[in-house]
C-alpha cells in the first residue's frame, strides 16, 4: 500500500481538529524530537507502519484513510451496521416511552413515584445516553472520511 502524497495534509488537518499539538502528538508517540511531526506533515518524512498505527489510534481515525485518503472496507461495512444498531436503540427508546406513557395513564399522573416508572425512566435515560455516545463516537470516526451516521 502506497502512502498518498496528501498524507501530510490529512495528518495536519485531523491533528488540529482533534486539538492536539505537534508536541503532544510527538510525546504520545514517544518521539524525542517534536519536529518529526512537522516533517511528516510536510511529506519530508514518512512514519513507520507501527507509528502510523499509533497515530491512527491517538487521532481516532481509520488507518487506511490516514494512509491513502480513501475509506476502508471495514469502515464501509461499519456504517450500515452502526445505523442498524442505532435504529434498534431508537426502537427500544420508543417502546420504553410508550410503556412509560401507558403506566402514567394507568397509575394516574399524580402517582409518578412507582418503582416501575422509576425503572423505565432510568432505562430511558441510559438508552438515550447510549444512543448519543454511539452516534457521537461513530460520527467522530467517520467525519474525516466525509461520512456521518
Amino acid at each position: 500500500m502506497e502512502i498518498s502524497q496528501n498524507f501530510g495534509v490529512r495528518l495536519s488537518n485531523i491533528r488540529e481538529k482533534r486539538g492536539i499539538s505537534r508536541e503532544d502528538l510527538a510525546h504520545q508517540l514517544g518521539l524525542t524530537n517534536p519536529s518529526q511531526i512537522s516533517r511528516y506533515e510536510s511529506n519530508k518524512a514518512f512514519p513507520t507502519i507501527a507509528t502510523l498505527q499509533k497515530i491512527a489510534v491517538i487521532l481516532r481515525v481509520d488507518l487506511h484513510w490516514l494512509i491513502t485518503g480513501e475509506i476502508s472496507l471495514a469502515m464501509k461495512l461499519l456504517k450500515p451496521f452502526a445505523q442498524n444498531y442505532l435504529a434498534g436503540i431508537m426502537g427500544q427508546i420508543q417502546t420504553l416511552e410508550k410503556e412509560r406513557s401507558e403506566l402514567l395513564i394507568q397509575f394516574g399522573l399524580e402517582n409518578r413515584n412507582t418503582l416501575e416508572l422509576d425503572d423505565i425512566k432510568e432505562k430511558l435515560e441510559n438508552m438515550r445516553l447510549l444512543h448519543q455516545n454511539v452516534s457521537q463516537n461513530l460520527n467522530e470516526l467517520l467525519e474525516p472520511l466525509g461520512e456521518s451516521i
